[in-house]
């Protein structure tokens, strides 16, 4: 990737890869599925540790994301390491984006503490999707069916 990264002595994002390739950057097609790698360490004493990951758009828009809580194994130290496989499926229009990640302590959904951030850590290109099948940048599942 492009990413621009920064941390705290709390915790950091070690790497991130898509799983197919182990690179971070990847073509793929509409309609498939895009996985990707995440480890990450951090402090034990870290209250409710959790990785974000948001895709975006080639603009920087966010388009969507998930978070989700770690829960990784202490070493003597007092560090935790944790590995995640994440992936969705690719229901979005041609072009380019990005995964951007993100370390945090997560108390709610409303207060979130950043621990390390990678802007742009995995890229990919969509291949040109079959243009009649949807309108705009993601493919939403619309319906549009005549009434009696």
């Amino acid at each position: 990737g492009e990413g621009i990264a920064f941390g705290t002595a709390e915790g950091r994002i070690v790497g991130a890869a898509f799983t197919a390739t182990g690179a971070t950057s990847a073509a793929c097609d509409w309609g498939s599925d895009l996985e990707f790698d995440v480890e990450v360490e951090y402090d034990a004493s870290l209250p409710q540790p959790s990785l974000s990951a948001v895709l975006q758009d080639r603009l920087g828009r966010e388009i969507g994301g998930a978070h989700a809580p770690l829960a990784g194994a202490k070493d003597a130290a007092g560090r935790c390491r944790a590995r995640l496989r994440c992936g969705f499926g690719v229901r979005l229009g041609a072009g380019p984006y990005a995964v951007t990640l993100r370390l945090e302590s997560r108390r709610s959904d409303l207060l979130v503490f950043p621990v390390d951030k990678q802007v742009r850590a995995l890229v990919f290109t969509v291949a040109q999707p079959d243009r009649g099948a949807f309108l705009g940048q993601v493919d939403l599942g619309f319906h549009l069916r005549p009434l009696p």
